[in-house]
């Protein structure tokens, strides 16, 4: 098989390239992966890279109950959701066992951009308002309704839309309260915010925080939308859900990526009150794939597999051991300015005089690619975070690589 050595090129040689139009081509990722399995990927010439970045597949690449689960419901039917199914109905009344008892209407969708869409659309229409709050750095999906809501990589203000900074980076014109003093005569539907929001040098915001943003926004007639798209079923170890370690109580829970362990399938969850409100407005919403019959039993098998292979334990455990390794570094390298992490959701910080070092964190990135076949991905809006969401399967043995292979590169580029 004839291989293309410019491939391994690093993401500074410009190359002139044929390739679909798509993020984290092959710039980013300088692969042709070719198969899949557990913690694993493989790419066209059998090297075998352990991965931490895709995130969608969260029970493990090609998961074979997940798989099995898929083509036997593929073989029996798949279509739209004009018809009554079974698949739908139970899945739909195990994913809301995983949730608070107060969240138990269900939509599906494919994406989780769709289904953060969807949650907008359902907080504008019930409250009556047209005003999103949200969170300086967030990131909740690539749809032309959401872009406003976005602070990096995209912006496109479509939307009506505050943006109110994190602790440690908000100065009080920009705190909560303040947002919401300027907003008087608009009306305010909701506050969507990512479940685990990172603040550049302060770590993971603090609970009061949105403790606080939750009571002012109820308070003002809001919804709260806990977007989970990246962190559900078990991932931070101490709770199936991240808003959970805040003690917050959402009125609405948005899924996607990992829910389907790579199929495209994704969920919005509300209360009764909320989804009845909706439905009273008028708007009535089909969606013709989400919630088809593969998607639903390909759901289920997911919260099946996390129940019975125990993976939410195993993450708490397996993700303590890759925090605890990663913060054993920073004696010797002074570039990591922090380490922080929720089970399996686990992100280290390079800083060069206390500033972030985007560059640093590009160059680590690489280096763990294609000389530790290890894919990690970084980001932040300063770019200067790697970060590991690696499949819930992943061994002690692996977050050890990960550790030895990121010591092996930093004391490379420090000489």
């Amino acid at each position: 098989m004839e291989t293309n050595d410019d491939c391994h090129d690093p993401p500074s040689a410009k190359k002139q390239k044929t390739q679909t139009q798509t993020l984290l081509t092959p710039d980013e990722y300088p692969l042709k992966i070719v198969k899949g399995k557990g913690q694993y990927l493989y790419d066209e010439n059998g090297e075998q890279y352990l991965d931490t970045s895709s995130n969608g597949a969260h029970v493990g690449h090609c998961h074979p109950r997940v798989v099995e689960t898929g083509s036997k419901q593929m073989a029996l039917l798949c279509t739209n959701t004009r018809f009554l199914n079974d698949c739908m109905v139970l899945y739909a009344k195990h994913l809301c066992a995983t949730l608070p008892s107060h969240l138990t209407q269900c939509f599906f969708t494919n994406t989780g951009s769709e289904a953060n869409d969807l949650a907008v659309q359902i907080a504008q229409r019930v409250t009556r308002g047209t005003h999103i709050v949200t969170l300086e750095g967030a990131y909740h999906g690539h749809l032309m309704s959401l872009r406003a809501l976005n602070s990096h990589r995209v912006t496109n203000e479509l939307c009506d839309v505050s943006k109110v900074l994190l602790p440690g980076n908000a100065p009080k014109g920009h705190q909560i309260n303040a947002v919401l003093q300027q907003l008087k005569g608009k009306k305010v539907a909701g506050f969507i915010h990512e479940s685990l929001p990172y603040v550049a040098g302060k770590g993971f915001c603090p609970a009061s925080f949105l403790q606080q943003a939750y009571d002012t926004i109820h308070s003002s007639g809001g919804l709260c939308i806990a977007d989970e798209v990246p962190y559900g079923l078990g991932r931070i170890g101490s709770h199936p859900y991240a808003f959970q370690e805040y003690g917050l109580t959402p009125d609405i829970v948005t899924m996607g990526t990992l829910v389907g362990n790579g199929h495209p399938m994704a969920a919005v969850v509300t209360m009764k009150e909320v989804a009845d409100s909706f439905g009273a407005c008028g708007i009535e919403y089909f969606n013709t794939f989400g919630g088809n019959p593969v998607s639903m039993a390909i759901g289920d098998a997911v919260i099946s597999v996390v129940a019975d292979e125990g993976l939410q334990r195993h993450s708490a455990e397996v993700g303590a051991h890759l925090t605890r390794g990663l913060r054993g570094l920073m004696k010797a390298h002074q570039s990591i300015g922090a380490v922080h992490g929720f089970g399996l959701y686990v992100v280290v910080e390079f800083v060069q005089d206390r500033e972030p070092d985007t560059e640093l964190a590009e160059d680590v990135k690489w280096l763990m690619l294609n000389e530790h076949k290890v894919i990690v991905s970084t980001d932040h809006v300063y770019g200067n975070v790697l970060k590991f969401r690696p499949p819930l399967c992943i061994t002690r043995e692996d977050c050890q690589h990960i550790v030895d292979s990121l010591d092996s590169v930093l004391t490379e580029l420090s000489l």
